[in-house]
């Protein structure tokens, strides 16, 4: 008895993790979620939630389907308007950080998905994104574009920008591509970053004076990616 009740409550807590990003907004809606999700469950779930069913007189919406999803989702996170371009664990694994293309970040708690942080930066064209090895720093490309005379956009600059994560401001920003950055990469020791451009090369940079070590050229075309070996 007692372990089918604890059966029970894992099967009940494991639909409301997955059901967390709709009850935030709207915490009416909590029977029909959980009724959707528990019909689908082995007995005595199904008896337990219709029983509960039929003494309810308000209607909701029922699904005639089970959800399509992996039985190993824990829960989802929801937070932004448009497509997420980036997202990680931090290195203890205790967070997620996201990114979108418009300069919102969110630092999850991982093991609850609250959200810790949230930085938006919003109206800003940003780019690829990558993550501090110690987790408290993110590195993101932002492109700025003029208005042309033949009402189109033509890019400007290209810069990189690191923020700080904790407090949302900018720490360091770093130029020196003419055209679009197309990658970023982090070394293991955090002390370089690569990043690679339509300009045709690799620049190396050293994080401490935000300088250009090396620059790498022999590519006929824009590059799309670049990594550093461990």
């Amino acid at each position: 008895m007692e372990a089918e009740k604890a059966s029970i409550l894992s099967t009940f807590s494991r639909a409301l993790q997955r059901e967390v990003h709709v009850l935030q907004d709207s915490p009416d809606l909590l029977w029909q979620q959980f009724y959707n999700r528990l019909q689908w469950e082995e007995e005595p779930i199904p008896g337990l939630i219709g029983s509960e069913a039929e003494q309810r007189d308000v209607p909701w919406i029922r699904r005639d389907t089970q959800f399509i999803e992996s039985k190993n989702l824990l829960r989802t996170l929801d937070g932004y308007c448009g497509p997420i371009d980036f997202c990680t664990f931090s290195p203890d694994g205790e967070k997620i950080i996201s990114a979108d293309s418009y300069g919102k970040f969110i630092i999850w708690d991982s093991m609850d998905g609250g959200v810790i942080h949230e930085i938006d930066k919003s109206l800003r064209d940003l780019g690829p994104t990558a993550l501090s090895r110690d987790g408290k720093s993110i590195f993101t490309i932002e492109r700025q574009y003029i208005d042309t005379d033949e009402d189109d956009f033509k890019l400007e600059n290209v810069y990189v920008i690191i923020w700080d994560l904790q407090r949302g401001n900018e720490l360091q920003r770093i130029e020196g591509h003419p055209k679009s950055i197309n990658s970023i990469r982090l070394n293991n020791d955090g002390d370089m970053l690569a990043t690679a451009s339509d300009d045709r090369t690799i620049k190396v940079w050293g994080l401490e004076t935000g300088s250009v070590i090396t620059t790498l050229e022999g590519i006929l075309g824009g590059i799309d990616d670049v990594a550093i070996t461990p």
